[in-house]
């Protein structure tokens, strides 16, 4: 659950309401909203993509070293992708 879900908001309002009339005056409580599970899917997700250009950037870089070289350029790489 994120802390932008329905019931995360629904909460919020309800325990600053309890706080305010615990208190008895108006009282600003200030939510620290947790965006983790996001910065983790980014994280995952630019870390594939990283790993998939990778592959393609070495592949290339050995196809242009045996394209240089005639004697390695005997055997055919398959290309990663």
């Amino acid at each position: 659950m994120t802390d932008r879900a329905a019931v995360m908001k629904r909460f919020d309002a309800d325990f600053l309401q309890f706080i305010r009339t615990q208190v008895g005056k108006e009282t600003v409580v200030h939510f620290l909203h947790c965006n983790a599970h996001y910065l983790l899917g980014l994280s995952r997700s630019t870390e594939l993509a990283l790993q998939a250009t990778e592959k393609v950037r070495v592949f290339h870089l050995i196809e242009t070293s045996r394209q240089s070289f005639a004697f390695l350029s005997q055997k055919k790489l398959q290309h990663p992708c």
